[in-house]
C-alpha cells in the first residue's frame, strides 16, 4: 500500500518540490531509491512516519532518513499522547530555525530565551502545536516501554495471522491488520468467522 518508487520519477514535473513517502502501517518505503531521486531532481523528502514510530528501514528509524520526518501520537497510533499530538524531525539545518519559529506561534521566542536576541517578535506564520505536560508524560511512559509494547503487538499480530490462515489474502502489520475475506463469509455466522 506504499508509494511505488518506480513510478515517482515519471510523475515529477517542473512544479514538484517534495516527495512524501507514507510508511503505511509502519512498513518502510524504499527510501534509498526515493532519496536518490530527490537528490537527482533537487527535491525535499518529507517522510510521513505517522504509523512508523519505532519501525526501521535498513537499520535506520523511519522519519530520520528524509529532510523532514513527521510522527503522529494520535490516540489510534501504537504510541499516543492521549489524544492529538505529533513530532517533526528535521535533518536539514536550513529548516530548523523556521520550524522553531512556526512552533513558537510565529515568533523567535526560543532565540530570546537562549539569549540570541534582546526581545522576541513576530517572524513568520505559526500556531500552537505544543502538547501539554500531562500528554508528554503519558507519551514518554509509552516510549520508555516501547520494546514491551512492540512485543505485545507482535504477539497479537501473530495470533491474528495464525487464526486467519484459512482466510485467503490475509495480511497484516504491527500497526494495523488487514484481511481480505471471501464474500461468501459475509453471510456466515460471526462465531464461525472468528473461530
Amino acid at each position: 500500500m506504499n508509494i511505488n518508487e518506480t513510478l515517482i520519477e515519471a510523475a515529477i514535473t517542473d512544479k514538484t518540490r517534495v516527495i512524501v513517502p507514507v510508511h503505511y502501517a509502519g512498513v518502510a518505503c524504499e527510501m534509498d531509491t526515493i532519496m536518490a531521486l530527490a537528490k537527482k531532481h533537487n527535491l525535499f523528502v518529507v517522510e510521513d512516519a505517522a504509523q512508523g514510530v519505532m519501525s526501521t528501514y535498513k537499520g535506520r528509524a523511519l522519519g530520520t532518513i528524509g529532510h523532514i520526518g513527521c510522527f503522529s501520537f494520535h490516540e489510534t497510533k501504537n504510541y499516543t499522547a492521549g489524544g492529538e499530538g505529533g513530532a517533526t524531525l528535521i535533518n536539514d539545518k536550513a529548516l530548523i530555525e523556521r520550524a522553531e519559529i512556526i512552533r513558537e506561534k510565529g515568533t523567535n521566542r526560543s532565540q530570546f530565551f537562549r539569549g540570541q536576541v534582546d526581545k522576541y517578535t513576530w517572524r513568520d506564520i505559526g500556531s500552537s502545536y505544543l502538547m501539554s505536560d500531562l500528554q508528554a508524560a503519558y507519551l514518554w511512559a509509552q516510549l520508555e516501554a516501547a520494546d514491551r509494547i512492540n512485543q505485545q503487538r507482535l504477539a497479537l499480530w501473530q495470533n491474528y495471522g495464525n487464526t486467519a490462515i484459512r482466510c485467503t489474502g490475509a495480511s497484516g502489520k504491527k500497526w494495523a491488520y488487514r484481511a481480505a475475506v471471501d464474500s461468501r463469509w459475509l453471510r456466515a455466522e460471526r462465531a464461525y468467522v472468528l473461530h
